[in-house]
């Protein structure tokens, strides 16, 4: 059998609570597209198949360069809900690595960015359960 050795955690949607805050952000930088974003289409194109709906934009004749400006505008929008409410941690998830923490070394993975990163944890206290 083989031994544990340590474990990587997800940070979003495993430790912490942020989906509904960056659904909201994505939502309202494409409705000022007059693009409607249903919840359906965030989770078949963010979470399901990691593409985005950048593709409607391209539809629209939007470029590269327009895609990251507006990646820019989403990243600003998703950081200010960020800051202006409390991220929860999954429940349960606290009193897990509390438990784990000390037998097991732990880090965490993510695909956020260092800003998102540092404002959901700089309230929540996880961190100190990692290496």
């Amino acid at each position: 059998m083989n031994k544990i050795t340590g474990i990587l955690w997800d940070n979003d949607g495993v430790l912490v609570d942020t989906e509904r805050l960056f659904f909201e952000a994505n939502r309202e930088l494409f409705r000022g597209h007059g693009i409607e974003l249903s919840e359906q289409d965030f989770f078949n194109w963010y979470l399901a198949d990691n593409c985005g709906a950048w593709h409607l934009l391209e539809r629209r004749g939007a470029t590269r360069a327009d895609i990251a400006s507006h990646r820019v505008q989403r990243n600003q929008l998703y950081a200010k809900r960020l800051t202006a409410e409390t991220v929860p941690a999954v429940d349960g998830v606290e009193a897990l690595l509390a438990d784990l923490s000390p037998r097991l070394p732990m880090g965490v993975v993510t695909s956020a960015t260092a800003e998102h990163f540092g404002i959901i944890h700089g309230r929540l206290g996880l961190l100190r359960h990692f290496r």
